[in-house]
């Protein structure tokens, strides 16, 4: 969040997650949506968060990255597949990727509050009440 997010201005987070949510729009709606909430996220975190804001979500936020772009990943195997290839993974895959996208999808979706929760609740402790 302070060294690739900036890039090009957000430009590579928002074309890649772009891509990802075009791509995966009709076989995998949540996902997509999942890929949308990056990008405002991202917005978010380059033109209204605080450093200590981005710091305290980069967590919840490159978790959702990451899920957004596993299930993608699933998704073009489940393609390819469809088209021919790896045929032995043709049983496995649909239902391994259809997994991942209702339950792991999902359950990230969830992290979007956190990712923009902000970082005043980190500092409502003093660091003598935080040694104790």
């Amino acid at each position: 969040v302070t060294r690739t997010l900036p890039m090009a201005d957000g430009e590579v987070l928002y074309k890649l997650m772009g891509q990802i949510a075009a791509d995966v729009h009709d076989d995998a709606p949540a996902l997509s949506a999942l890929a949308g909430d990056c990008v405002a996220i991202g917005h978010w975190m380059l033109k209204d968060a605080s450093l200590d804001d981005r710091l305290a979500g980069s967590v919840p936020f490159c978790t959702m990255c990451a899920v957004t772009i596993a299930g993608w990943q699933l998704m073009r195997q489940v393609k390819a597949i469809e088209a021919g290839e790896s045929p032995a993974l043709a049983a496995t895959k649909p239902v391994t990727a259809r997994f991942f996208v209702h339950h792991v999808v999902s359950e990230t979706a969830g992290w979007r509050g956190p990712a923009m929760a902000g970082a005043e609740l980190l500092y409502a402790l003093t660091t003598e009440q935080l040694a104790g």
